[in-house]
């Protein structure tokens, strides 16, 4: 996978930080030609598409585009979820699922060089979290911490399944 350019090692974050690039750190979908760290989970325009749609299925009032008029930042992502640990009983959890979905595509692309849309990395995020939330309504504790929330995306999961 490291051929791949896959794999973000300690090695590559070394030289990432002394501002030496080459060729094959270029991003494969905006063609930017530093890619780094922050644009690969916040900066890159696809992935920006992404957290904006995370947005938008967090807060249903939101009236967010899908469109490069307003920037979704590292600080506007973090204070996004902020909030929603009334909504949500791990408000990082919703964080790490779309890390861990970003990673995913990442490395996708560059060992199959298919480069999914912000829509489909966020279908896979919703699939994601709603297969967290069913395996929690499993356990005892973790269901009462849900069910104490009453947020609608649980029951309607939840029912679906017949766990409730």
């Amino acid at each position: 996978m490291l051929f791949h350019n896959a794999l973000i090692t300690g090695e590559k974050l070394r030289i990432w930080n002394n501002g030496q690039y080459d060729q094959s750190q270029e991003c494969k979908v905006c063609k930017t030609r530093k890619e780094n760290i922050t644009h690969i989970y916040f900066g890159c325009r696809r992935i920006n598409d992404f957290w904006k749609l995370i947005r938008q299925f967090i807060n249903e009032k939101s009236t967010v585009d899908t469109g490069l008029t307003s920037r979704m930042t590292v600080d506007i992502i973090f204070d996004l979820l902020e909030p929603f640990k009334k909504k949500f009983p791990s408000a990082e959890m919703l964080y790490g699922l779309a890390i861990w979905n970003i990673y995913r595509a990442k490395t996708e692309a560059a060992l199959t060089k298919t480069i999914l849309p912000a829509e489909r990395i966020f279908i896979r995020w919703k699939y994601d979290l709603k297969e967290k939330i069913i395996r929690d309504l499993k356990h005892k504790k973790k269901r009462d911490t849900w069910i104490k929330i009453k947020n609608p995306l649980v029951f309607y999961r939840a029912r679906r399944k017949g766990c409730l």
